[in-house]
Parts: C-alpha cells; structure tokens; sequence
C-alpha cells in the first residue's frame, strides 16, 4: 500500500488529558484515524480505533485519552514512521512529531475505499404492523423521507458507488422509488428474491465480486462512518467485519452481588450494555466462495459457521447514532432523533 505524508490537521490535535467520553464525541464530528495529543512535554498519538474499543469495552469516560496512547505510534521521522507501519499493517498511520520534523504531520497508509455496497430490503417488518401492511419497512418515512433514502445517502457519501438491492416484500414499491440510484447519487442494481432468502439475501443473490464490499439492513438509521469500517476491514485482512453496537438493558429488579451465602450489594435496576450486531457488515469477495447460491442464508448463523472455522472475523465498534427501527417504540423515537443528528 502507498503512504502519503500530510500536515496535521488542526482538528486532529487533542489535549492529551481530555476524557474519553469527550474524545469520542469529537470522533464522530471530525473523524481522523490518527489523532495527536499534546501535553507539556509534546505529543503522542491514538488511534481513532483505539477510542471506539475503549468506549465499548467499558473504559470509563472520565479516562484521560493519554491512557490508550501506543508505543510506536510517534516517529521523530519519516523513515521510522514507515518501518513503525511496516511492523503493524493494520495501523491506518503514524505521528511524525520530532526534533527533525519541521511541523507536526502524519503519515497515512493509503487503503483503497470500499465502492460497492448490498443494502438488504427484503423483509416483511412484522414488528411494524400495520404500517408496513402497504408499505415495505425501508420505505418507512423517518423524518419525512423514507430510511432506504438516507442509508443511500450515506453509502454514497463514504464513497460507494454500486449498490445492489435486494427485494423481496413489495418490491416493486422499492424500485419505483429508487430508480436507478442516480438521484441518491449512486448506481443501483436489483437482487430478486423469488422466495424469502432470510437475513443474508444479498449475499446468496449478488453476483460475483472481486473487490471488498458492504453489507447494510435496510431498516437501520445511522450516522455511521462506514469510511472507518471499510478502512479497518481492509487493514486487518478480516474475511468479514461486524459493526457492533452498545445497547442498554434495563433490568427492571434489583440485581443481587454476592460471596458465598453472603450478599454483597443489591443493585438497584441496573441498566447494562451489551455489544450487539448493528446489521452493518463488510465482507472480503472471497465470502462468496463460501455463500449456497439462490438459498435460504441466515446471516448470523452463516457468520458463526466461519468464527468456528477459524476464519477470520472482526468488530467495528460503532460510537455514531444507531437505531434498527425495529418496534413502533423505536420508530416514534427515530422520528424525534432525525431532525438533531447530522448525516442522517
């Protein structure tokens, strides 16, 4: 892969004593991933990865960023920047920050972006009746315009050209609307679904790929950086990469802690979080070696065949936006949240 040396953007440099729960938060207003962090004695650096893993796995958000800094992730030169990234191919870039450096820059490892995406937009919505007794699920109006409109928009603005959509439940409803794709400013293709394929459709009905590719459920409302996703796909040479979502679970009774007979604490409703799969997915082309062509393929199951495999499988934890729309509950909250998120 090529790299390139560019300055340092002036929104890229944090302070190094910033909690994590603000650092996030700037990560999903102005995404770079490499972020310089500049204390007393000079910069370090972290990885844009680094603060999502952080904030999923339950780092606490008062953590100052100067916490999850890497060795290696400084160069006082270019040339010790390229062999920092010769030794971590899934590292995006390296801080060149030293006496020798007339300016703090970053050098970037070039990683081709990811142009072709399947949007599945098959499903009957159950969940959502009545409303989608006439109205297939994505073309639900969030906001005033249908959800497959925006998950369109925001392929197409993280760089997807291609998109191949598969239908099945009032179908002719999506294709109507969509066209070819060009008025959402991509190029859109039909999967047909002759009889319900289940969650992985577009994978048994898409032609054959040679180039990584998206998956999205076409029932998601999401600001993701699906940019990030696929450059973090590519850079760990994952078979298949999952976006993974932070969901809380209230509980709606006091949890005992306890030692033996001995009860510790009662916790009082606690809510807890758990990662959840965020139907958001980005695919090496190889996976379509794998897929039974034209038959049923639920994806979780299809994913946790290659996990025992020993295939490799990664996360992509998502710190943006998300919501599935999947109850009334969840779409009457989708309707308030759209008019205060950006890139929705």
């Amino acid at each position: 892969m090529p790299f390139s040396l560019a300055p340092l953007a002036p929104e890229a440099v944090l302070a190094a004593d910033l909690p994590l729960a603000e650092a996030v938060a700037h990560a999903v207003r102005r995404p770079e991933p490499v972020l310089a962090l500049r204390a007393e004695r000079g910069f370090s650096a972290v990885l844009e990865d680094d603060l999502r893993v952080a904030w999923q796995d339950g780092v606490p958000a008062t953590t100052p960023i100067a916490a999850l800094a890497r060795r290696g992730l400084l160069a006082a030169t270019e040339a010790e920047a390229r062999r920092s990234l010769d030794l971590e191919p899934s590292w995006p870039g390296v801080l060149v920050a030293g006496a020798e450096a007339p300016a703090p820059r970053v050098l970037l490892r070039g990683v081709a972006p990811i142009r072709t995406a399947i949007v599945m937009a098959g499903g009957r919505g159950q969940r959502l009746r009545p409303l989608t007794e006439r109205t297939p699920k994505p073309m639900l109006a969030v906001g005033g315009r249908p959800m497959l409109a925006r998950i369109l928009e925001l392929l197409a603005r993280h760089g997807v050209q291609k998109v191949f959509v598969s239908v099945h439940y009032l179908g002719e409803r999506i294709r109507e609307y969509l066209g070819d794709g060009s008025g959402f400013g991509v190029d859109v293709e039909y999967l047909c679904e002759d009889r319900p394929l289940d969650t992985g459709a577009g994978l048994a009905l898409v032609p054959r790929l040679d180039v990584p590719f998206l998956v999205v459920n076409g029932d998601v409302l999401t600001n993701a950086n699906l940019a990030a996703l696929a450059r973090s796909h590519v850079l760990r040479g994952a078979l298949a990469t999952v976006a993974t979502y932070l969901y809380p679970a209230a509980l709606p009774y006091g949890v005992v802690h306890r030692d033996g007979e001995r009860i510790v604490e009662i916790e009082e409703k606690p809510v807890l979080r758990y990662p959840v799969n965020a139907g958001i997915y980005a695919f090496a082309p190889q996976v379509l070696d794998l897929v039974p062509r034209g038959e049923p393929l639920p994806m979780v199951p299809f994913l946790n065949e290659q996990i025992r495999a020993g295939r490799r499988v990664c996360r992509f934890p998502l710190v943006e936006y998300w919501n599935d729309v999947g109850s009334p509950a969840d779409f009457e909250r989708a309707q308030g949240d759209v008019t205060s998120l950006e890139g929705v």
